[in-house]
């Protein structure tokens, strides 16, 4: 549980829902804390279950997928500074076939000027955006 020296000295800047709840309820954040506390925001996490993804990527959320067969993703309309959001996801046997918008920026594993997955590899991509463009960082297990 973050302590409140951690809160107001923002050494901590992300709690999950329950964390900032414990928090709250254990009196570690209270009245004086809050008014430190400018943008409150929540991961959400997405467990896909299918084999195929065709997904408008929201931001602060983690897509966890099994073994897929294809994914196709797309970004919100109106880009903004501070969009993130993750997509793990294992490449079978057969590579799965991986779809993303033009102009995306791509750094890590498997990129040479677009990500394109290989065979019988776990992947987890973080996606951000940062003020000019779509950027992926793959990390291949």
């Amino acid at each position: 549980m973050p302590t409140n020296t951690d809160v107001t000295n923002l050494k901590i800047n992300t709690l999950t829902e329950a964390q900032f709840d414990a928090a709250v309820q254990g009196g570690v954040i209270g009245v004086n804390e809050l008014s430190v506390i400018t943008d409150v925001s929540f991961i959400s996490l997405v467990n896909v279950s299918d084999t195929s993804l065709v997904q408008a990527l929201e931001g602060d959320t983690i897509y966890n997928c099994g073994e897929m067969t294809s994914i196709e993703i797309t970004f919100p309309g109106t880009a903004s500074t501070g969009f993130i959001s993750q997509l793990n996801f294992t490449s079978g046997t057969t590579p799965t076939a991986f779809t993303s918008p033009v102009g995306m920026k791509w750094l890590g594993d498997d990129v040479s000027t677009t990500f394109v997955p290989v065979a019988s590899k776990r992947y987890a991509i973080m996606f951000f955006y940062d003020g000019t463009a779509y950027r992926g960082i793959v990390q291949a297990a």
